[in-house]
């Protein structure tokens, strides 16, 4: 398991025995069973969860949006290519040339005073009868915009087969659409949602690792308590057997036969309700993974034991260390900066979007025939409130998303706070569950031993009790074992560490970061 920066992992006791696990037989599903540590759990989730997989799918695409955001300032390069034929018809008979003979004679012409590249074939006939002519047009153009970082606005285009074989115009803003920072804000606007992107598919993962944890150890204590209970009805069952004896030999009373089956099928019941739990909590686990595999997942014993046997963790960090890291490693903290960050750079563009539009306007062509030109435009639309609003709403944007980092500062203060203050009351109520188990293992021991004493005071029905007394601490022990475990999880997260704590893990799957 990977180690939390928030506390330090004790050491298993030396000398201290394992405790034996029973077979189990927790559930009947369909399925391979397979043994699973908790590293064994995450790594399959990360692999195969489809609401992970589907985030990193986006990032594909968003990844790609940047790119395009960031190539605004590149240089486009548009091709054009056309051929065209015209067909038109004329009955003006001005357009024939009578002959000797009364027919008139068709022209052909290949230029006109333009200069584009145009055939024209004019067909022949009897005078006063219809005409037609054909035209043929081609055309060849190859045009590139440049936008740069201030605004300038440059595009080049180049005909081989016009007159004017090169043009290239000029436009420069003035006041409104001036300078690098209107211009290159798009392009930080692009690199804020990336951010926001990865910030987002991160907290995805921590959400995931998050909920992963706590169904790998609510499996944990469905199977020990299924342990615990098999273990309680083979006790039972070797009660009742020697309960018979003894009430065959006339030691006991037929009625404390009653008492020991009525314990048994309780504790059959309790077993079932146990195992049923167990299936529930296996069933939920395979939700996180989506194998596409029935599988019946089941924890190491061995690891059950060290859990048992291993003295918990504890907090090595101050409550002002905790919340001082939080607001450093907190990714919504963290994505609520760049929203205020956001919304004072599109403020800042709203602003500039209520000037006046100014701008320097230049063209040049080359050719048979080569000018030049230079204006200057003042342009200004007025009636239209929206450029107002839009002032407003950014202007509101920028305190409300202050607001809300306030109320988060606020709420990361108390969530740590309140964390703290679970994992001290988890650690007080595992101390008492360990105390109760051991009173209770001790009171069974003494019951048992008084009952086996020829005429001891102790009955047959107390026992049981006491059976029960101690199955019930040993699953309040484990309970409040693994609660304490968990109270540590939600500290990680609330603080923003989790993905260092299974960053090992992560690191072979780095598209779930990046």
């Amino acid at each position: 398991m990977s180690s939390s920066p928030l506390v330090v992992q004790a050491q298993p006791p030396a000398n201290n025995p394992v405790r034996n696990g029973l077979p189990l037989s927790a559930s009947k599903a369909m399925g391979k069973t397979v043994q699973l540590t908790l590293a064994d759990v995450i790594k399959l989730v990360l692999q195969g969860n489809r609401d992970l997989k589907n985030a990193t799918l986006d990032r594909i695409v968003q990844r790609q949006e940047l790119k395009e955001a960031e190539g605004k300032f590149s240089p486009t390069i548009t091709p054009s290519f056309s051929f065209g034929v015209t067909k038109s018809f004329n009955t003006n008979s001005e357009t024939s040339i009578p002959t000797d003979n009364g027919s008139s004679s068709g022209t052909s012409n290949s230029s006109n005073s333009s200069g584009d590249n145009v055939e024209n074939v004019v067909g022949t006939g009897s005078l006063g009868e219809q005409n037609s002519s054909t035209t043929f047009s081609r055309d060849v153009q190859v045009s590139a915009n440049l936008l740069t970082r201030i605004g300038t606005q440059l595009t080049l285009t180049v005909n081989p087969l016009s007159t004017q074989k090169l043009e290239l115009s000029i436009a420069q803003p003035l006041l409104r659409g001036a300078g690098r920072l209107v211009n290159e804000a798009s392009v930080k606007n692009a690199r804020f949602t990336e951010k926001q992107n990865i910030l987002t598919l991160k907290q995805s993962v921590i959400d995931k690792l998050t909920e992963t944890i706590a169904a790998y150890r609510t499996l944990i204590k469905t199977q020990e308590a299924v342990r615990i209970q098999s273990l309680a009805l083979n006790s039972k069952q070797k009660q009742l057997g020697f309960t018979k004896i003894l009430v065959e030999a006339g030691r006991k009373a037929k009625v404390e036969l009653v008492e020991t089956q009525k314990s048994l099928a309780d504790t059959e019941q309790s077993l079932g309700a146990a195992r049923n739990s167990f299936a529930q909590a296996n069933s939920d686990l395979l939700k996180l993974i989506e194998s596409n595999q029935p599988l019946n997942i089941t924890v190491p014993q061995p690891d059950i034991n060290a859990l048992d046997n291993t003295v918990l963790p504890k907090i090595v960090r101050s409550p002002e260390d905790l919340v001082a890291l939080a607001y450093q490693k907190r990714l919504d903290y963290q994505q609520a900066k760049i929203a205020i960050d956001t919304e004072k750079l599109n403020q800042r563009i709203a602003r500039n979007n209520q000037l006046w539009n100014l701008d320097l306007q230049g063209n040049t062509s080359l050719g048979e025939s080569s000018q030049a030109s230079a204006s200057l435009v003042l342009k200004k639309t007025f009636g239209d409130r929206s450029v107002k609003t839009e002032v407003l709403r950014r202007r509101i944007g920028v305190l409300k998303n202050e607001n809300r980092l306030a109320q988060l500062t606020d709420n990361i203060r108390r969530e740590v706070s309140d964390r703290l203050r679970d994992i001290d009351s988890s650690l007080m109520q595992l101390k008492t569950a360990q105390q109760t188990r051991e009173f209770a293992d001790r009171q069974l021991q003494v019951s048992q031993e008084r009952f086996k004493r020829r005429g001891g005071q102790t009955t047959l029905f107390e026992i049981i009790q006491k059976q029960d007394d101690l199955v019930a601490a040993q699953n309040n022990e484990l309970n409040t074992k693994i609660d304490y475990l968990n109270a540590i999880t939600n500290l990680e997260k609330v603080v923003g560490l989790t993905l260092d704590t299974w960053k090992d893990l992560i690191a072979a799957n780095q598209s779930l970061i990046q």
